[in-house]
């Protein structure tokens, strides 16, 4: 997807509570850290999961991106794909 930033806020612009938003870059940081770590024990693995912070100018906030298909492919890890969503997260 070439301009995920975009693709979010369009998300947002439909559904407020589209995906989870944090005032600063160092809230979003340790969310996306907290979900990392959910994700090593979900998968049962050392494997770091991937993400991004990002600014959403539009709405003025940050949130977090994971590269989630990845990170299941390096793992070998199989189940519920959404629970990234769930979470209240974006993932690619």
């Amino acid at each position: 997807m070439a301009n995920i930033t975009q693709h979010i806020e369009d998300r947002l612009s439909e559904n407020k509570a589209g995906v989870k938003t944090y005032a600063s870059h160092q809230f979003a940081e340790a969310a996306g850290e907290r979900i990392a770590s959910k994700g090593k024990a979900w998968a049962n693995s050392q494997i770091e999961m991937e993400y991004i912070v990002v600014f959403l100018p539009h709405v003025k906030r940050w949130t977090v991106v994971f590269h989630f298909s990845a990170y299941l492919s390096r793992t070998g890890a199989g189940g519920y794909i959404g629970w990234i969503s769930d979470e209240g997260f974006f993932s690619i």
